[in-house]
């Protein structure tokens, strides 16, 4: 596998190592736990990367079955695809999240109408949802091995309109997982200094 695919794998099991720690560090109290009752927990923010990641995995495995050039790297992204991934990865703006990516309990807060009742999820499942997620990412990155990353595209099933190649659409993925993972982790120091 190729420099650029291989630091897309590493950054998944380092996001995975680090949903770890934070899923071993807490109680599933703690993971629920808002900083403001805008503000997301650790659990939300996990949901939120598993919910929007699986909304891609599908193109992607749409894009690998048929129609993908075949290509060599390095491979590079065109200036608007550099713009998104640092839009949506760690230190870009607040931005708002479209429903089809928000967390159940973000959704459907006490009081608004919505389905009430419904146990919270557990920590446990959406932690081996989450690494489920970041797996199967991965191996679709080794299976795009011999692909041009660069001309081969496809289509966010989120925002019709942005139309990236798929290597970008990997990277955009991995930088919006580090993007809120940074913020679980931001979370987690603000329950220490709760303790």
């Amino acid at each position: 596998m190729d420099a650029q695919r291989q630091d897309l794998v590493d950054a998944l099991e380092e996001l995975n190592q680090r949903a770890d720690a934070l899923v071993r560090r807490h109680t599933a109290e703690d993971l629920h736990w808002k900083p403001s009752p805008k503000g997301w927990s650790i659990a939300e923010c996990m949901e939120h990367m598993s919910t929007s990641l699986g909304l891609y995995l599908p193109s992607f495995e749409a894009v690998l079955r048929g129609g993908a050039r075949k290509g060599e790297g390095p491979f590079a992204w065109g200036p608007f695809a550099r713009g998104w991934i640092r839009l949506v990865g760690p230190g870009g703006p607040k931005l708002p999240t479209p429903g089809s990516m928000q967390p159940r309990a973000a959704k459907h807060p006490r009081g608004s109408g919505g389905p009430q009742g419904s146990p919270r999820p557990d920590p446990h499942t959406l932690l081996a949802d989450f690494k489920g997620g970041n797996d199967r990412l991965a191996a679709l990155i080794r299976a795009s091995e011999g692909i041009d990353l660069a001309r081969t595209r496809t289509r966010s099933p989120v925002i019709p309109v942005l139309r990236f190649s798929l290597g970008a659409w990997f990277e955009t993925c991995v930088q919006h997982s580090r993007r809120h993972m940074d913020q679980a982790e931001r979370i987690s120091e603000g329950l220490s200094k709760e303790g």
